[in-house]
Parts: C-alpha cells; sequence; structure tokens
C-alpha cells in the first residue's frame, strides 16, 4: 500500500518494543520468542521505532539481489564423480545452482511426491542439504555437477544446431 507521496506503508500488530541494546544482549532469547510465540517485535533506537523483527509464515519466497555467498568458489580443478540422475534430479539440481541462496525454488512441474523423492535421493547423495531454515540447499558439490550438466546441456544444443 502507499502513501499519498507515493512511499510505501505497511501495518504490523506490534506486541513489543525491544530497544537495540537489550536486542543486542539477548537476540537467541528475543528470536526464540519470536520463534515459539509468533510475536512481532519493534525495535528501537533512541526511542524510535528503526525495524521490526516478525516471525516468517510458513511458506515464503526469498529473493535476494547481489547476495554475497558465504561459501568459497567452487574449485574448478576437482574432478567430478559420475551420478547416475534422472530428469526430475537433474532439474532439481539446475534449478538450486541458478538461485543467489542455492535453495530450490518452488518445482511445481512434477507431482509432489516424485520431487520429494528426488530431493532426497539428491541428498543421499549429497548434491543438496537440508537447511536449519527448512529446505533444500544445493553443496558445493551439487554445484559442480549442475555445471558439467549445464555445460553438457549447452553443447548438445550447439550440436542440434549445426
Amino acid at each position: 500500500m502507499n502513501d499519498k507521496t507515493g512511499q510505501s506503508v505497511a501495518t504490523a500488530a506490534v506486541e513489543r518494543c525491544i530497544s537495540m541494546r537489550e536486542v543486542s544482549r539477548s537476540v537467541s532469547g528475543v528470536i526464540a520468542e519470536i520463534e515459539r510465540d509468533g510475536k512481532i517485535f519493534a525495535v528501537t533506537r533512541h526511542g524510535r521505532v528503526v525495524a521490526l523483527i516478525t516471525p516468517l509464515p510458513d511458506r515464503l519466497v526469498l529473493e535476494f539481489n547481489d547476495v554475497v555467498r558465504s561459501e568459497p568458489p567452487d574449485d574448478i580443478d576437482e574432478p567430478v564423480e559420475p551420478v547416475d540422475l534422472t530428469p526430475i534430479e537433474e532439474e532439481l539440481l539446475l534449478n538450486a545452482s541458478s538461485t543467489p541462496t542455492g535453495f530450490c525454488e518452488p518445482f511445481d512441474e512434477y507431482p509432489a511426491p516424485e520431487v520429494s523423492r528426488a530431493k532426497f535421493k539428491l541428498e543421499a547423495v549429497e548434491l543438496f542439504e537440508r537447511s536449519i531454515a527448512g529446505g533444500y540447499r544445493i553443496t558445493k558439490n551439487g554445484r559442480r555437477v549442475a555445471r558439467v550438466l549445464q555445460c553438457s546441456r549447452a553443447s548438445g544444443e550447439a550440436t542440434e544446431a549445426t
């Protein structure tokens, strides 16, 4: 929603105001309370609200712009172990490798049970890992395998074009 000046405006039912000092001293307790009780905290600095800390919804898609990854870049010289993947496993791997965070995005092209089995297998062969935040994230080795898949698909497309 926008106000008269065109600036975005949001409303939130704040259940507790907390100072920056209190947040810095007890961040784990604050997060635990938000997670447990679903409360929305308004964070204040010098008596002025500067931020909100809110629980995340059950289903959330995040977009990251210019995110710096915490993982070091893949070592291209390390050999990639061959892995026999089904088409759905390949698509999931390529999907996750194309996101800035490495998380697998919602995937509706295949039935949910097939997607779940594919994610489980990718985890078993250590191409995916379960995240504490929920969902599956591609591993360093998964990125290498995805790069090989992308190269083989690109060379296959180039061969078909000639």
